[in-house]
């Protein structure tokens, strides 16, 4: 799975996306692409939408990628949840809560900073 090679016109990229392609830190791309190694894209859409709705499948991939590090098998034979994992016997469904509709996306907070104290 190509994640970084864009298939979508460069106007309907994420925020996130193009910053992670514009920067191009080898560092992040390499943990990206190792959490994505195995991943299998169902219904053959996962690369379009993260490059272009990103947060959803960020976290998706981060899910497997626990997933695989504590040799927890998906069975991707299921068009949904997202993940079953027959051992221990679960189900998972990926799900984000994104900003309010009318909301400040996180990507275009203005300061740019985490808050220096996140208690």
């Amino acid at each position: 799975m190509q994640l970084f090679q864009p298939i979508v016109p460069e106007e309907r990229f994420h925020p996130n996306f193009r910053n992670l392609i514009t920067i191009a830190n080898g560092f992040d791309l390499d943990v990206l692409t190792d959490w994505a190694s195995g991943f299998v894209d169902r219904d053959g859409k996962f690369v379009e939408e993260f490059q272009t709705s990103f947060n959803s499948c960020f976290w998706e991939l981060y899910l497997f990628a626990v997933l695989k590090k504590y040799g927890m098998g998906v069975d991707f034979s299921h068009a949904s949840p997202d993940f079953v994992v027959p051992d221990p016997g679960l189900s998972i469904e990926a799900v984000v809560a994104l900003h309010a509709h009318d909301g400040v996306p996180e990507h275009a907070h203005p300061s740019g900073e985490a808050p220096p104290d996140l208690n």
